[in-house]
């Protein structure tokens, strides 16, 4: 007699584990709704930033050997050659010719070329 009450109360018990899907293969999606929370897996810290070590661009050797300013079309004569605003003599490109001395950008970088002294420095922006 046991063993029958306790076989039915099995059988009754699967039967509901069955009908409530508890053998079966479908799986829920579970929704995340933590957006306006923060991730516990981010560091404090701030984040190190790499540091780019720019090299040093040494400019070509120019030598200045004339200048006019006072006119619409400022003229430079470098290296034996005369040049205006927007030349390019190989990579140097002139960008202002003034009474200081000429301006010109040279692998990305920009340097006047003195008018005095004939000494390129390169200008800091």
């Amino acid at each position: 007699m046991k063993k029958k009450l306790l076989f039915l109360f099995l059988v009754f018990f699967i039967s509901l584990g069955i009908k409530k899907g508890v053998f079966s293969q479908e799986k829920k999606e579970l929704k995340y709704f933590g957006v306006n929370y923060r991730d516990p897996f981010l560091s404090f810290l701030p984040e190190e930033k790499p540091v780019v070590k720019e090299e040093k661009v040494n400019p070509p050797d120019l030598k200045l050997q004339g200048i006019v300013w006072g006119s619409d079309k400022p003229r430079a004569i470098i290296n034996g050659t005369v040049l205006g605003k927007g030349d390019k003599l190989g990579e140097v490109e002139i960008l202002n010719i003034d009474r200081k001395g000429v301006e010109f950008s040279y692998k990305e970088h920009i340097f006047l070329l003195e008018r005095v002294s004939g000494i390129i420095k390169e200008k800091m922006e």
